[in-house]
């Protein structure tokens, strides 16, 4: 049965929904029972570092999957040797990802938007400060309140087709939380290129 809304409220709570039930599908032993005890949700525990040692006994009544699963999540010894990787955006890479992302990007709802960042690289002492904070959550973990809030948009994915379960999620995060995720991304990449450990999976868009 298809139920038709013609209100805001009616079809925001429509697609709200519809994101809770496709986006919240991660279950398994990690979400609950003695592993999730073991891990729990910010991996920062002794057995969270075990796993990463490769010394984790798994708890018993484990499926074989999950601990198959687990032992793939050792550090390579390449990568252990060599230590971690730096937790900060260099100035040259700060500068270099405001200079060449487009100003019309859209992002949260502070009201902070990629024109004040690309408009900072003007003044050193305000893009100076800028890079400062951007970094303090990588090297401290500090979560920023203004990131614990982004936008939901719903994008076609057929012309004319309005069923919730047809659209695109997409999610605008704030223009320097995205900037932080981007950099992560693509220092974790090129190190795991570096150390020859790219999975199969993710080389889409790599360059030869």
């Amino acid at each position: 049965m298809i139920a038709a809304y013609y209100d805001q409220e009616g079809m925001d709570i429509a697609l709200l929904h519809q994101n809770h039930s496709e986006y919240q599908q991660c279950g398994g032993p990690f979400m609950s029972g003695p592993l999730h005890d073991d891990i729990g949700y910010l991996g920062n525990t002794p057995q969270s570092q075990a796993i990463l040692n490769g010394t984790y006994i798994p708890l018993p009544g484990l499926s074989d999957g999950a601990v198959r699963f687990i032992q793939q999540l050792r550090t390579p010894p390449s990568i252990t040797q060599e230590g971690p990787m730096p937790n900060s955006i260099s100035t040259e890479s700060y500068q270099y990802y405001w200079k060449k992302t487009k100003e019309q990007t859209s992002s949260g709802v502070s009201g902070l938007h990629f024109g004040h960042y690309k408009a900072g690289l003007w003044s050193t002492k305000l893009w100076q400060l800028e890079h400062s904070l951007t970094n303090i959550p990588n090297r401290t973990s500090y979560s920023p309140e203004r990131w614990w809030k982004c936008v939901d948009v719903m994008l076609l994915k057929k012309e004319l087709v309005f069923l919730v379960n047809k659209f695109r999620t997409i999610v605008l995060l704030e223009p320097d939380f995205q900037e932080l995720s981007k950099n992560i991304s693509r220092t974790s990449m090129q190190n795991a290129l570096k150390h020859n450990v790219m999975c199969r999976e993710n080389v889409g868009g790599i360059k030869d």
